[in-house]
């Protein structure tokens, strides 16, 4: 894979803040109050199927979708960059 774009801030994984409890509920109440602080909501949809009983959620978050062409290997590319500078307004 290529390397990183310049200028992308480069954060540890050690010292990104830890919101796991032991409870779930609370960990998506406080990953929903994160996410509202920032100007984001989430969607959920149902998607269990009676016949099977497996309970399926399918959770989105619009503006924090990724393109279907990248996984977990991938970079950002130079035109999202962009983007995200756009909107942060670092670029300016």
């Amino acid at each position: 894979s290529r390397p990183g774009l310049d200028g992308l801030p480069l954060i540890r994984f050690e010292d990104l803040p830890d919101y796991a409890s032991d409870n779930v509920n609370q960990d998506l109440a406080i990953l929903e109050g994160l996410l509202l602080s920032n100007g984001y909501s989430s969607i959920y949809v149902n998607l269990t199927r009676r016949d099977l009983d497996i309970p399926v959620v399918r959770a989105i978050v619009p503006g924090l979708e990724l393109m279907a062409d990248f996984d977990r290997f991938s970079r950002v590319s130079p035109r999202l960059f962009s983007n995200y500078l756009e909107m942060t307004q670092q670029g300016r």
